[in-house]
């Protein structure tokens, strides 16, 4: 439609250009290697197998490959790629030959060892910043204990402080843990079981 009005155009012929524009690519190289990469699923008949290969083909664009033989080399060297990231950035690529492939591959490549910042999701941090980073938490107090905080809680003891028993007042140990508690628990249970003076001497 180009050099003409937008209103001289049908609304059929606007539609249909329209619809092809929007219309969803098929990655060639994707659905090529996907059909390299099927396998018998399990409990799978062969005959419906044999069916699914045959249909696969349909999408792969066969028709206008001129040098097989590149070809078969560029999807072989797609699918023994060791780096998952390359093999996916060459799969959302349109067709292109072997040279092409890993031409490409060691663009990403090379992105990944001299600029690994831009590469999506990743995020670098430099030694400084960590040093910035430690000093700030410090200022702030973070990882150490302070009154007032939400978690605190009566008789929890700070970092550094060091325990006292409540039973005999020695520091080093608390007062569920001191060898004296016991003692003074048998002391009561033993009194509590012995009978009055005026009793045994009634006996």
């Amino acid at each position: 439609m180009q050099g003409r009005e937008l209103e001289d155009v049908p609304m059929g012929e606007l539609r249909a250009v329209t619809e092809h524009h929007f219309q969803p690519r098929k990655l060639v190289m994707a659905e090529r290697f996907g059909l390299m990469s099927k396998v018998q699923k399990t409990g799978q008949a062969l005959n419906r197998y044999y069916a699914e290969l045959q249909k696969a083909p349909n999408t792969c664009s066969f028709a206008t490959v001129r040098n097989h033989r590149d070809a078969m080399v560029a999807m072989v060297s797609i699918g023994g790629l060791q780096s998952l990231e390359i093999r996916k950035h060459l799969l959302e690529k349109e067709e292109f030959t072997s040279a092409e492939a890993l031409e490409q591959a060691e663009e990403v490549e090379r992105v990944g060892v001299y600029a690994p910042h831009l590469k999506e999701g990743s995020h670098v941090v430099r030694e400084g910043q960590v040093s910035q980073v430690k000093d700030s938490r410090v200022r702030q107090g973070v990882g150490q204990p302070q009154l007032g905080s939400h978690d605190w809680k009566p008789g929890r003891r700070l970092t550094g402080d060091k325990p006292k028993c409540r039973v005999c007042g020695l520091p080093g140990h608390f007062g569920y843990e001191c060898p004296k508690k016991s003692k003074g628990i048998l002391q009561v249970y033993v009194l509590s079981r012995t009978p009055p003076n005026d009793v045994l001497e009634k006996k």
